[in-house]
């Protein structure tokens, strides 16, 4: 007798499910906690986030829970009845959690713009992301989940979701094109010894690495880069010295003057002296 009045109570249910929201179809977002699993604090910041997706992307969200009806009852004619409804929004999301115990359900509708944006690749994900919560009876964060991702996959157009985009391909791409980039430059350079020695030797240990990637670059033209040398490299400074220098001149006037006339002033000078 009981288990008649139960199944009584849960067709009556969903007949009362179309006709409970579509009374307050004027609202934008609606949250029907047929289950009593949210608190009121809970279902103010559920709506503040699903008046986010109204506000930037002009779709609504309903959001409908029970505990009498299940994977057992047409439960989608009836979700079909709100969606399709003449005083339903034109834009809509509606997610729908049963709680029975021995078939729990949660499911995600999307009309209009929501259908396009919300398509069953990205439904999939985003219920596969709250299986973990509702199992472990945390309904506000699989709500909450939900709420976010519908926030951001109406701002993401669906063909961004291809493999191309992710962010290994990215990651792979950017170091292709660097190595590519790289291997341009050293192809350009063509190292030549410098005149003079360098500074220090992390300078000439700089110009040994360019000379040995420029040999692996163009194995044909270098085949066995030479290191950096100058004269400093056949330079024995333990057994040599310097012997003299020569000075080289350059941008001055010089003045000659003739032996006698010399004579005669050092003869001047040294009786001025005297």
């Amino acid at each position: 007798m009981m288990k008649k009045i139960f199944k009584l109570l849960a067709i009556a249910g969903l007949f009362l499910l179309p006709l409970s929201v579509s009374q307050k179809a004027d609202a934008d977002t609606i949250i029907t906690d047929n289950a009593a699993l949210l608190s009121s604090e809970e279902i103010n910041q559920l709506e503040d986030t699903c008046d986010a997706v109204l506000n930037r992307y002009q779709t609504s969200v309903y959001i409908i829970t029970s505990s009498d009806i299940g994977e057992k009852n047409d439960y989608e004619y009836y979700i079909k009845a709100i969606g399709e409804g003449k005083n339903a929004p034109k834009n809509l999301i509606i997610l729908f959690i049963s709680t029975q115990k021995k078939e729990p359900l949660y499911k995600i509708y999307g009309y209009g713009s929501a259908e396009k944006m919300l398509t069953p690749k990205r439904c999939k994900t985003i219920t596969r992301r709250m299986r973990h919560d509702i199992e472990s009876g945390s309904y506000y964060e699989a709500i909450d989940s939900f709420c976010d991702d519908a926030l951001t996959y109406m701002g993401r157009n669906p063909m961004l979701d291809s493999f191309v985009f992710s962010s290994t391909v990215q990651l792979i791409f950017c170091l292709l094109l660097t190595c590519g980039i790289l291997y341009l430059m050293l192809r350009s350079i063509n190292p030549k010894p410098a005149a003079s020695k360098p500074r220090d030797s992390k300078t000439k240990n700089l110009q040994n690495i360019i000379t040995r990637l420029y040999a692996i670059v163009h194995p044909d033209t270098v085949a066995h880069p030479e290191p950096y040398t100058d004269a400093a490299t056949y330079l024995d400074t333990e057994n040599s010295q310097l012997l003299g220098r020569l000075d080289h001149f350059s941008h001055t006037t010089q003045t000659v003057i003739a032996k006698k006339e010399a004579s005669s002033r050092k003869a001047e000078e040294n009786q001025k002296q005297n």
